[in-house]
């Protein structure tokens, strides 16, 4: 199947897939972010999808392919193209399989360039940062699939300042409406009702100041009918396990206060949250139901 996004009133286009089928799927780049398909003949369908998608694909992966060129000209180490193509593959497999195994987890940083470590001959300066990089380069041309650096800040009861730890996410950089067409709608897949509380979740930490205490959490989520220890319809899991889950992928964070009798945990918005979801985001739609 081929692929290939095009601006709606305009001749540029960006192939975004190759292929040798005859049919495929054409994307139309357009402002208004609604999807349309077209048949032609059976054989072709038309989706328009948001410009600003398109664009923001295309910048990462121009972001990457920047990263490589800048790393390889400054690399001081010898190292032949056959073993970089090499340690890229490998590490490509080991971050999918990570990926896979962990059901969607963080990757820590540290693992991959132990893996790196590993699988070269030599242990050598500039290189794990340059295969990382040839690696998210790949993942996003290959797969469309963009492997994002964050960082987990330190606790704040170690009294470190330290940079944190550095992880990856693997997210997907298909368009919603390309992948409407080409997978499937959004609202099939098992998480979206989890993502919904995940919202309710993050609007509570902003009208809490920014942290929530876990007992109050479940207060006002029990006020909604959702039940900390009982299976819940929609979510077809427990609740507190579905949180559990939040944490695990740092999509929220979750922090011990001592108290009198016993540690308070205190919950906050998580990296990985952070990263797709912006602050002005969370405060548009805390405002927004406050209105109603």
């Amino acid at each position: 199947m081929s692929a290939r996004a095009r601006r709606s009133g305009g001749d540029d286009q960006v192939d975004l897939t190759q292929g040798t089928a005859q049919s495929g799927i054409e994307f139309v780049a357009s402002g208004s972010g609604s999807a349309e398909r077209r048949g032609s003949g059976g054989s072709q369908v038309v989706v328009k999808v948001d410009a600003a998608a398109v664009d923001s694909v295309a910048d990462t992966i121009k972001e990457y392919k920047d990263a490589v060129d800048a790393l390889e000209s400054g690399l001081s180490t010898q190292i032949t193209d056959h073993e970089l193509e090499a340690l890229t593959r490998s590490t490509l497999r080991h971050v999918l399989f990570c990926n896979s195994f962990k059901e969607g987890g963080i990757i820590s940083r540290n693992e991959v360039i132990q893996h790196i470590n590993a699988a070269s001959t030599a242990q050598r300066k500039g290189v794990p940062p340059l295969v990382i990089a040839k690696v998210q380069l790949a993942l996003a041309t290959l797969f469309g699939i963009n492997m994002v650096e964050l960082t987990k800040p330190p606790a704040r009861k170690t009294g470190n300042d330290g940079a944190g730890t550095k992880y990856y996410a693997l997210k997907s950089m298909i368009p919603k409406d390309l992948y409407q067409c080409t997978v499937g709608t959004f609202e099939s897949t098992p998480t979206v009702s989890q993502k919904g509380l995940l919202g309710v979740i993050i609007a509570l930490i902003k009208v809490s100041g920014g942290t929530i205490v876990e007992e109050e959490l479940w207060r006002h989520l029990q006020s909604l009918g959702v039940e900390k220890g009982t299976k819940h319809p929609i979510f077809e899991a427990i609740p507190s396990d579905v949180v559990d889950e939040f944490v695990r992928r740092r999509y929220l964070k979750v922090e011990k206060m001592p108290s009198m009798d016993k540690d308070t945990r205190l919950y906050a918005v998580g990296e990985n949250a952070l990263h797709e979801i912006s602050e002005d985001m969370v405060t548009q739609y805390v405002e927004s139901e406050l209105k109603e």
